[in-house]
């Protein structure tokens, strides 16, 4: 039985207005965790499907453009400009349906009142079409995320169902949703581990217990916004750096996090 304590947040640089808690965010790529769930769970992808590399591909009658190089690369491959292309793509075996069933069962938008701070469980919004949906996996078209709900995602991953957060001195156990298939959480943990140990979290890699995670980038318009979501234990974590510049990293900020967290 793997143990859970409340996610853990951080982050660089000024907060968003609403705090870490409360605001809501674009999470980017670090969002095809739940995606990787969703494919897993609904079309049967394993990390060894192998998906075509292509520069630019239509979905819905929308073009996603990409760094492609036309061969074929296994659903695991460590990149992030590949998780952004492989989910946009995998989606089309996806409905409409099907996805607002997995988003559920990660927690997001559920009731967080009894936390007794303002919170925001996060927010994705009915997919409109293919390619709405494809953005949706890749965390775009109006998907919206506090550093807590992420860090809840990671937490959700380790303990194979999700919780309500609570406060520490709560004395009333958390909500807790129903368990998720043990399979689709071992393949997503794989995906996230792959990240940290060879991809583009390897920044979060530290000594000791394995540390699991995924990363993202966000051009909000008037800078960017680097993300990391993981956890190491029993400890989850949502990570942020923002900056005028791309040339940031939130996962090395979780390295940091995790090299003194006991």
């Amino acid at each position: 039985m793997r143990s859970w304590r409340s996610p853990q947040h951080q982050a660089s640089g000024p907060l968003p207005a609403d705090g870490a808690l409360n605001a809501k965010l674009a999470p980017g790529t670090t969002f095809t965790i739940v995606s990787a769930a969703a494919l897993v769970e609904k079309t049967r992808v394993s990390l060894s499907t192998s998906i075509p590399c292509t520069s630019s591909f239509n979905v819905g009658g929308q073009t996603f453009a990409s760094e492609g190089t036309g061969e074929q690369r296994p659903f695991s491959t460590p990149s992030p400009r590949a998780a952004a292309r492989r989910f946009a793509q995998l989606s089309e075996r996806l409905t409409a349906r099907e996805w607002a069933q997995v988003v559920g069962e990660f927690g997001i938008g559920s009731d967080w009142s009894g936390l007794q701070v303002p919170a925001f469980s996060g927010s994705v919004p009915s997919a409109g079409g293919q390619a709405n949906l494809a953005a949706q996996t890749i965390g775009q078209d109006n998907v919206r995320m506090s550093l807590l709900s992420m860090a809840m995602v990671a937490a959700t991953v380790d303990a194979g169902r999700w919780h309500v957060p609570q406060m520490l001195q709560a004395s009333d156990p958390p909500g807790a949703g129903a368990a998720l298939d043990t399979g689709v959480m071992n393949t997503v943990r794989g995906l996230m581990r792959g990240a940290v140990r060879s991809g583009a979290a390897q920044a979060a890699s530290q000594p000791g217990p394995q540390v699991y995670g995924q990363v993202g980038m966000v051009h909000t318009g008037s800078g960017w916004t680097s993300w990391f979501v993981g956890y190491r234990g029993d400890i989850a974590i949502a990570v942020i750096e923002t900056g005028k510049t791309p040339q940031l990293s939130a996962a090395a900020l979780a390295g940091a996090f995790f090299s003194t967290a006991r």
